[in-house]
């Protein structure tokens, strides 16, 4: 099976893009999805990674058993040591439920599949991967769309990109990329030219 990853940035197109893919049957794992399962409370009774992240970042557990994500991004974004902590707790949890997905899908006979991971070179994932695809719009683009979407300051946008490589290093690392800041057309054309080059 031919796993490729998918990254890109906050508000740079991804789930557009992963929309496109997914309409062709093409299997996509969400490494976002796989974390918020993990995190989701079951019968108000909160999982085990959630109490993990609660010893230490006290107070971010709601009383559903969930964890108050806004509450949780305060105290990580903007600050490395702290998001750094975050990611020691989390990212072993979501490589065991991304192992479980890949095994699943090599026994139904997979021929390809996306992992879609928001910190895939942050994480150094591209070595285990047969390759990435990155989506990629200019930073005043991403800004923009970043502030409508969150109804945040630019400020605020500012400290959320700056928790991430930015777009153009990883456009430069990429093996393929997409250019999501023209059209939708525009972008699923790519996408369904760079799926013909996959086959």
């Amino acid at each position: 099976m031919k796993m490729i990853g998918l990254t890109g940035g906050i508000a740079s197109g991804k789930s557009t893009v992963t929309a496109i893919i997914r309409a062709k049957d093409i299997p996509v794992i969400d490494a976002d999805a796989l974390y918020h399962g993990l995190i989701s409370a079951q019968d108000n009774q909160p999982s085990e990674l959630a109490l993990k992240i609660n010893d230490a970042f006290p107070g971010v557990l709601l009383d559903d058993g969930n964890v108050n994500r806004p509450l949780l991004g305060s105290k990580v974004f903007g600050h490395p040591e702290e998001l750094k902590k975050l990611s020691a707790i989390t990212h072993p949890a979501v490589g065991t439920a991304f192992m479980f997905k890949v095994q699943e899908l090599q026994e139904a006979g997979t021929a390809l599949a996306i992992y879609d991971v928001p910190l895939l070179y942050e994480r150094g994932m591209e070595t285990m991967l047969a390759g990435v695809l990155v989506v990629w719009v200019p930073r005043h683009i991403q800004l923009e769309r970043l502030m409508e979407r969150e109804q945040i300051e630019l400020v605020d946008a500012e400290k959320r990109l700056a928790s991430q490589l930015s777009l153009d290093d990883k456009k430069s690392r990429a093996n393929w990329v997409i250019d999501n800041s023209g059209s939708r057309d525009a972008t699923k054309k790519q996408v369904l030219e760079w799926l013909n080059d996959q086959a």
